[in-house]
Parts: structure tokens; C-alpha cells; sequence
């Protein structure tokens, strides 16, 4: 029998995006070695998998799908549906093609339009669980929190391993939604796959002639979502302006809804001359803005990991870090209480030092080798458990 892949994320989706095509590229790379038959599924031509020569094939959604999935969502006409053996367009695809399981990157809808072809899913977050009714943000509505926990509960329980980026979240998900540990595998995210290619490539007097970069600046590369947290490196950029001390960052990422706030904020609070907003860059223009800026600062409330720091590591940039994801970043970062001008403020003065600069640099190389183990062993335990199901 074959196993499918179904790469099915998005450019938009930002670390989700990279997320799925490491892991990707290493379940190909498992699969080969354990000599397990795969084909990789997409919606579409996807120019990514093109550049990585990975050869795929299109299957589309069809109208009877989204119907099918309205039947199952009412309990009579589920069992009806199960009874009679009927079976959605998705799935009479698979069986077509000899596929007995279909692995997704990410936790999909169209995993309910399975009934006799088994699954496995990815975990990225709770975050809607964590903090919808505790702190508001605009991209956790009633609407979101319920989708998303609809989704959780009728899919998790029912597949066949879950993939999730840490330990953490991997006993979070098996107290939240009920699960065995042994059908979750933690698989933590590498720097992407994106920036292999590039990293030789040195063009930093280009970028810095493009972008008009004459000052030295601290990198946050973040969508605009409210819970990116941007702000608070605003509060802090008017704080060191208040204490005649200037200092600069720049972000870059699409708007996702929250970018016309922090422009009003960055008038209002007079620093325009301290903030360059990019926009999206392509993947050789963020290597370079990693390589050149002081340090990353990564304010963000989600977690509990996040790619921009990895990447930090990677590029050897010191890292500082909001302390709600401070077991992802352990002691390669300096940490501040994400609603903490005063803490942010501080950390920036701190990395004044050298020898500490130094020494979170190291730990941070010390830390992705600990984090490249692991991934090791995640997928190598992935591709064991998927080649034991016939």
C-alpha cells in the first residue's frame, strides 16, 4: 500500500509554511531510507516543491466534498453516510491510487472527509484555547475558538500519530483533548529549508542600499496579527527616545489586519524615523536582514515555539525573547514579560555588552544542536510508526 502527503500550507501562512516544507522534505527523505511507497498530493502547481525537484500530483476538492462534510456534521446522515459506504470525492481519490493512510502538515477539514483511509495530522498551537476569554485578540474571535476547537476534538482523537513541535505542547494536547502520548510525536522545527541555498550568498551592501539602511537596528520578522505583539517594541522605542537614546528596528511581514493600528501608533508616538516597515521580503532578503541587524527581538504572546529565533540561532544573531516561551529558547536568549516596556527596555540595554552578546550567540548554536537531535529522532520515530501500519 502507498502513504500520500498531503502539502496543502501556504506562502501566506508564514512559519507554518516552513514548518510543513522541512517536515516534508525529511518524511521524503525517512520514506526512502525505510523504502516506503509515497506520493505527494497538492491543491495546485506549487513553484516550492518545483524548486526542491519533488514531484507531485493535483487533486482537487469538488463541490460533492464540501457537501459530504455538511452531511457528517449532522449525526443521522453520518451514520447513514458510514453505513452505506459512501464516500466522499477526496477519498475514492486515495482509494483509486492504492492509499491505505495520507499524512497532512497541518490539522485539515479534509480529514473528516475520510472514513476507511486512516491519518495523521500536525499540531502547530493552542493558542486559541490559551488565551480566548483571558486576553483579547482581534484573530481569536467566538467564531475562531469554536472552529478550531471543532476541529481539535473530532480530529485528534482520531488519528493515527500527531505530529507537534514540543514536548510541551505534546502534554498540553494530551490534557486538553484527552489523547495517548504514544500516538503523538514531537518533531521541533528546524530554520527553513528556504534559506539552504542562500546562505552563502552575501548581499549586504545591496540590501542595505535597497531599504535605505544607514543605522544599525534590531530585527522583529513577524506578520501584523495583534498577537505578534508589535507594539510593545513602539512603547519601548518611545521610552529610550524619552531617555534621549535612539534606537531602531525594523520589521517586515504581510498585514494580517493590525498594520494600520501600529502605523497610527508609530505616528503618535512621533519614532517614524526609528521604524522601517518592509513589508513581505523574499527568503534572500530576510537571511541578509538576520545577518546584519543587532539582534531579533521577539515579542510574540504565541508559542510555545516560534521559527524566527531558530533562525536566529542559525544565523548566529543573539536572541531576545518574550518569557512565555522561555522553554523553547531555555538559555540561549534573554527574556522579558511581554506586557513589560520596562523589561523590554532593559533587555535592549543589556545587550550592549559584548560578552554577553557572545555568550547568548553560543548558546544559541548550543541550542539549535539540541534542537537538530531532536528533529532527528522525531522523524526517524515518525517514519518508523508509519511504516508499521499496513
Amino acid at each position: 500500500m502507498i502513504k500520500a502527503i498531503l502539502f496543502d500550507a501556504i506562502r501566506q501562512n508564514g512559519g507554518s509554511y516552513q514548518m510543513s516544507i522541512n517536515n516534508l522534505i525529511s518524511i521524503i527523505k525517512n520514506f526512502k531510507k525505510k523504502k516506503i511507497k509515497y506520493i505527494i498530493l497538492t491543491h495546485k502547481n506549487n513553484l516550492e516543491l518545483d524548486k526542491f525537484r519533488i514531484k507531485y500530483q493535483i487533486i482537487k476538492i469538488t463541490k460533492w466534498d464540501y457537501f459530504f462534510l455538511l452531511l457528517r456534521n449532522i449525526k443521522f446522515l453520518n451514520l447513514l453516510l458510514k453505513k452505506i459506504e459512501v464516500e466522499s470525492s477526496f477519498e475514492k481519490y486515495l482509494l483509486k491510487n492504492n492509499i491505505n493512510l495520507i499524512i497532512f502538515s497541518l490539522i485539515s477539514w479534509k480529514s473528516l472527509l475520510l472514513n476507511k483511509i486512516n491519518f495523521t495530522t500536525t499540531v502547530l498551537d493552542t493558542c486559541h484555547n490559551d488565551f480566548y476569554g483571558k486576553k483579547k485578540f482581534k484573530e481569536i474571535s467566538l467564531i475562531i475558538y469554536m472552529v478550531r476547537e471543532y476541529l481539535y476534538k473530532s480530529i485528534l482523537p482520531i488519528s493515527y500519530r500527531i505530529i507537534t513541535e514540543s514536548i510541551e505542547l505534546k502534554k498540553k494536547i494530551i490534557k486538553l483533548y484527552g489523547l495517548k502520548a504514544n500516538s503523538i510525536v514531537s518533531i521541533p522545527n528546524l530554520p527553513s529549508m528556504l534559506f539552504k541555498d542562500i546562505k552563502k550568498i552575501n548581499k549586504a551592501k545591496n540590501i542595505r542600499k535597497k531599504y535605505n539602511i544607514t543605522k544599525e537596528f534590531y530585527f522583529y520578522p513577524a506578520q501584523f496579527w495583534e498577537h505578534k505583539n508589535h507594539e510593545i517594541i513602539l512603547k519601548c522605542i518611545k521610552k529610550f527616545k524619552s531617555k534621549k537614546r535612539e534606537v531602531n528596528f525594523i520589521f517586515c511581514g504581510r498585514d494580517m489586519g493590525n498594520l494600520r493600528y501600529i502605523k497610527n501608533k508609530i505616528a503618535e508616538y512621533k519614532i517614524e524615523k526609528n521604524i522601517k516597515i518592509l513589508g513581505y521580503v523574499k527568503d534572500d532578503e530576510l537571511l541578509e536582514l538576520y545577518k546584519i541587524c543587532k539582534a531579533l527581538v521577539m515579542p510574540s504572546y504565541f508559542g510555545p515555539t516560534n521559527i524566527p529565533p531558530v533562525e536566529a540561532w542559525y544565523l548566529n544573531v543573539p536572541v531576545i525573547y518574550s518569557s512565555l516561551n522561555a522553554k523553547h529558547g531555555l538559555d540561549a536568549a534573554m527574556y522579558f514579560d511581554p506586557e513589560s516596556v520596562n523589561q523590554l527596555t532593559k533587555s535592549i540595554e543589556n545587550l550592549d555588552n559584548k560578552s554577553l552578546r557572545k555568550k547568548l550567540i553560543s548558546k544559541g548554536r548550543n541550542r539549535l544542536r539540541t534542537i537538530k537531535k531532536e528533529n532527528i529522532h522525531g522523524h526517524l520515530k515518525f517514519a518508523s510508526d508509519i511504516d508499521k501500519f499496513r
